[in-house]
């Protein structure tokens, strides 16, 4: 069992996303019960539009910034380096800003009304996913988690909210649309104080400019545009053409089964994605094989989670919705291999990013994209909408596969050295 035990970091980060879930779940409970599958398949939808905003910020910024802050040599420079990153993380929500003003009559037709409010909105909570990773790299935990309960509250309040505040057609847009707003409010008081702070902090340093650690980050930005490309990217384009083609009752029953995926998902993200990736950028060559085994029993907890989702799947799924939502669970029981792949390969992936495989990891992205398209393509025109769990599962039956194949050279333990005589 010592493979599997878990670091009291480990066990506050899993009480950080514990504390995620619950906004998330009662946003859903309401949605579900007051608007039925319509009302779960237009939340994916502004969750999916929410990752596009920050994705190069948690992915790219924030990592490059962590690394480079590791290695400063004073608590000011750190400070420096951090603030750096927080400007340009805010340049890239502003640009996420203007895209999704673009794009929203394409992705998200109902709130055309409310299309600047809406990008800003939306944008604006990503300032949160600059504030609580940084907080966490800096060892700050209950700041972390107070940020991540305020955020929660934010999201139920604005779930809560009279509609009459936001006057539109679309009574599920708007709400969502409170709940966004609500978000970004908290989210830009958050970072805002904090940013204020490390200021005060770096005020004696002679840190590097702003453009100069741009250009130091520019190789994992490049590696994170992929993965939002193939990832979130993917999910969107999806989703949108699926909502154009295909029943929405039908769409929302996936998409509950979908964010039940993501509940189980949800604690062992930033397990690997914060932690381990600080973990294993840190370590040397040689210590990282066993690092990364040790991970893996990690995800064998969530794997066998999703086992005990799959039984107790038709009562989660009424817990988490309404009665009607057990019709969801044929969808998960689709989704659920893929979900379990996508647990055991992501300490692989965490593993090679920390170690600078940027490359590869790109054109396994690629490589995932491809098979997620062709996939559903195929499989929707052959079966409907369960289609899209499958190819779900297929992608990641392929891209689990690949990425233990490039990555082999990580499980090669040390070998230990004799002397003669």
């Amino acid at each position: 069992m010592a493979g599997i035990r878990l670091t009291k970091p480990q066990f506050f980060t899993l009480g950080v996303a514990a504390t995620r879930a619950l906004g998330a779940v009662a946003v859903q409970k309401l949605l579900a019960m007051g608007a039925g599958p319509a009302g779960v398949l237009q939340l994916g939808q502004m969750l999916l539009l929410q990752g596009l905003c920050y994705g190069l910020l948690t992915d790219g910024i924030n990592r490059a910034t962590m690394v480079e802050a590791g290695r400063a040599n004073t608590p000011a420079q750190r400070a420096r380096i951090l603030t750096h990153g927080a400007k340009a993380g805010a340049v890239l929500l502003v640009a996420a800003a203007g895209i999704l003003w673009i794009f929203i009559p394409v992705v998200w037709p109902a709130l055309v009304s409310h299309r600047i409010l809406a990008a800003v909105a939306l944008a604006g909570g990503g300032l949160y996913w600059w504030a609580g990773p940084v907080l966490q790299f800096e060892r700050k935990p209950f700041l972390y988690w107070l940020a991540t309960a305020a955020m929660a509250l934010a999201t139920v309040l604005g779930a809560l909210a009279p509609l009459s505040w936001l006057p539109g057609a679309d009574a599920i847009a708007n709400r969502l649309m409170l709940v966004a707003i609500s978000q970004g409010i908290v989210g830009l008081a958050i970072a805002t104080t904090y940013y204020t702070q490390l200021r005060a902090q770096a005020k004696e340093s002679q840190a590097i400019s702003t453009w100069a650690l741009l250009l130091r980050l520019s190789a994992f930005g490049g590696f994170a545009l992929a993965v939002l490309v193939a990832g979130r990217g993917a999910d969107v384009l999806v989703r949108t053409m699926a909502m154009q083609h295909l029943g929405h009752h039908e769409l929302g029953m996936w998409q509950a089964s979908v964010r039940l995926g993501d509940l189980v998902l949800a604690p062992f993200i930033p397990l690997f994605g914060s932690l381990f990736f600080a973990q294993a950028a840190q370590i040397e060559a040689e210590k990282l094989s066993a690092a990364l085994r040790q991970q893996l029993g990690v995800a064998l907890l969530g794997v066998a989670g999703i086992g005990v989702t799959l039984v107790a799947g038709p009562w989660l799924l009424v817990l988490l919705n309404r009665a009607d939502f057990v019709a969801a669970m044929p969808y998960y029981a689709w989704q659920a291999p893929g979900d379990a792949l996508r647990m055991m390969v992501l300490p692989i992936s965490i593993a090679m990013m920390a170690k600078g495989r940027l490359g590869s990891l790109a054109w396994l992205e690629a490589m995932s994209l491809g098979v997620y398209l062709l996939a559903a393509y195929v499989l929707v025109k052959a079966v409907g909408t369960a289609g899209l769990a499958m190819a779900h599962t297929v992608r990641y039956v392929f891209f689990s596969g690949a990425t233990a194949l490039l990555a082999r050279d990580l499980f090669v333990k040390e070998l230990p050295q004799h002397t003669n005589g």
